[in-house]
């Protein structure tokens, strides 16, 4: 929605300085008296006022709404983040966050949460290395939906999604698939 309402701001302004810059114009063309002029020019920016809102309205409320009603609809795969939990470096000292254990017969990642290193089978763990958390490393609890929602991955898509279709509204038509963990840590950051 605030996409939406940026939008609208940076289209409303430019077209009520557009009408009052044509309205001024045609004004002074007629020569009138400064009282008749002020008294006209405050009509006008009443009405550009009065035009700008509804437009402004319309692009936040009207056109999603439309969007989602009309648009192309079906049901793609949304994550649903249920639970944080803050991970440490496996010794201290270290900044090896994960480790990759072989031995059991299949791949299972170790990580230290509050002091005690647990595993998490690779098969329904993901990890997730990038820079942007290297403050903050974390394991996240996610729960994996097919939810019915506008198609395609655009911005103004995924804002009407966000306000239509959310796995974090109530109403909203999903399907449960499965529970999964995501093991967010900084790059280079597993052995």
């Amino acid at each position: 929605m605030i996409v939406f309402m940026y939008s609208a701001i940076i289209i409303a302004i430019p077209i009520f300085i557009f009408l009052l810059n044509l309205q001024i114009r045609n004004l002074a063309k007629k020569k009138l008296d400064y009282k008749l002029f002020v008294k006209k020019l405050y009509g006008f920016l009443f009405m550009n006022l009065i035009i700008v809102l509804i437009l402004f309205v319309f692009i936040v409320y009207g056109f999603p709404y439309l969007m989602w009603n009309f648009g192309a609809k079906g049901y793609q795969i949304e994550d649903k983040v249920v639970n944080i939990t803050s991970i440490k470096p496996i010794s201290e000292g270290s900044k090896i966050y994960v480790e990759e254990d072989n031995s059991s017969g299949g791949l299972k990642y170790k990580v230290n949460i509050g002091g005690n290193i647990q595993e998490f089978d690779s098969k329904s763990t993901e990890i997730e290395q990038d820079n942007i958390n290297s403050g903050d490393p974390n394991i996240e609890d996610v729960d994996e939906y097919n939810v019915y929602e506008l198609l395609g991955n655009g911005i103004i898509s995924s804002n009407v999604n966000n306000m239509y279709a959310n796995v974090y509204i109530d109403n909203c038509k999903e399907i449960f698939l499965k529970k999964k963990k995501i093991i967010c840590v900084p790059a280079n950051s597993m052995q």
